[in-house]
């Protein structure tokens, strides 16, 4: 049994429910799941790290994880967010990064897209521990390597000041401790950033990318000229 941590605001949820439900499915099916429904309508009440204009959103995503991690109680915990839209390919590579945790081949996934980077890749593996931000879209982990809340609670106080390194996916490093083994992995999942009567994958990702052309017109281009191959995945 696996738990499925969804935390965050609710964005989308309507747009977001079919797709999400089908992962839910095949997850269950495959390993036996736990669903935790810790999504939220508005801000967490006397957060300490709340959202300001020199500070980002990941010190207040990174409190909501290990605040919602203590009600949790499996070892194997996968971190969701309401707004992401998983193809295919998506859905078999956070099947492969369960399967590695599970057999404890790896300690701790982050899944997403690096826009920039990996604008094409399907299934892209990389050491965490080398990277200078991560994927954080999907979080798979286990729950006992995590450092403890206190030892984090007290970074988040002590560090990340500025608006860059406040970012979720510089601050979710904190989960990696000295004896973690961390992947990144970019694959064809994509934020969704509003509602759409019919789903599917080249809008989606075209939409998204669109308020990110700025750091890679390259990969805008591709995603642009590439529908069909796209909506394959």
């Amino acid at each position: 049994m696996i738990a499925i941590m969804c935390i965050g605001l609710k964005r989308h949820i309507t747009t977001t429910y079919e797709n999400h439900n089908k992962v839910f499915k095949i997850l269950d099916k495959k390993f036996g799941i736990k669903i935790y429904d810790f999504y939220r309508e508005k801000d967490i009440p006397n957060c300490p790290f709340p959202l300001t204009n020199q500070e980002g959103s990941g010190k207040l995503q990174m409190y909501d994880f290990i605040t919602s991690l203590e009600k949790v109680d499996e070892e194997i915990i996968v971190k969701f967010r309401s707004d992401i839209f998983f193809t295919d390919v998506a859905i078999n590579a956070l099947i492969s990064e369960i399967e590695k945790i599970i057999n404890n081949e790896n300690d701790l996934a982050y899944l997403g897209l690096d826009f920039k980077n990996d604008y094409d890749q399907t299934y892209k593996i990389t050491d965490a521990r080398k990277e200078e931000k991560i994927t954080d879209f999907v979080i798979v982990a286990k729950k006992s390597l995590i450092p403890p809340r206190e030892y984090i609670i007290n970074f988040l106080f002590n560090h990340f000041k500025s608006l860059y390194e406040s970012s979720g996916n510089i601050v979710f490093f904190l989960l990696i401790n000295s004896n973690t083994r961390a992947t990144k992995i970019s694959t064809q999942m994509y934020l969704i950033r509003k509602d759409y009567k019919t789903l599917n994958n080249w809008q989606i990702y075209f939409d998204w990318c669109h308020d990110y052309k700025h750091k890679s017109l390259h990969a805008f281009n591709w995603v642009k000229n590439n529908k069909k191959l796209i909506n394959s995945f």
